[in-house]
């Protein structure tokens, strides 16, 4: 266990829920995952043998470190660091940024904390869930809609073999 009180509490209380243990899923863009670390981003990683330590390891390296999640109050922070496991940093910030309603670059910097100081947190977290909450129901309707397409195909082709 990383010797980081605030990631190992976020990590224990939050993102172990959502991020388990390995998938590989057709249509999971990320292709192999486990731990919320995929083969897209890590394609040198064995994802299959990848176990919690090395990947709490690269989630505070490039997740918590790198993206300056870690600069962000509590109350924010948990949500900042799940939303960029799933969806990417440069999301998961910009939707942050877009509930500060400022320019959405990206980056933790000095813009979007000065913002964050005189915010109301349960408004934010409100807004940010909003705008998570969307792009997650676009991508789920595109899931939707490749698995009509496939079963589509499944009776199209056994319309065939009849």
């Amino acid at each position: 266990m990383l010797n980081d009180k605030r990631f190992n509490d976020i990590m224990n209380s939050r993102v172990k829920i959502n991020e388990g243990e390995y998938i590989n899923h057709p249509n999971d863009r990320g292709g192999e995952t486990k731990f919320g670390i995929s083969k897209r981003w890590y394609p040198n990683q064995d994802i299959k043998n990848l176990t919690k330590e090395r990947a709490d390891m690269i989630l505070f390296r490039d997740y918590w470190k790198n993206t300056n999640i870690y600069q962000l109050p509590d109350e924010l922070a948990d949500i900042v660091l799940d939303d960029s496991i799933v969806q990417g940093q440069p999301t998961a910030i910009k939707n942050l940024q877009r509930a500060l309603g400022i320019v959405d670059d990206g980056i933790i910097g000095s813009n979007t904390l000065n913002s964050i100081k005189n915010t109301d947190y349960k408004t934010l977290k409100e807004r940010s869930f909003s705008i998570s909450l969307s792009l997650a129901t676009v991508v789920i309707s595109a899931f939707k809609r490749s698995i009509s397409c496939l079963r589509a195909a499944v009776d199209c082709s056994w319309a065939i073999l009849a």
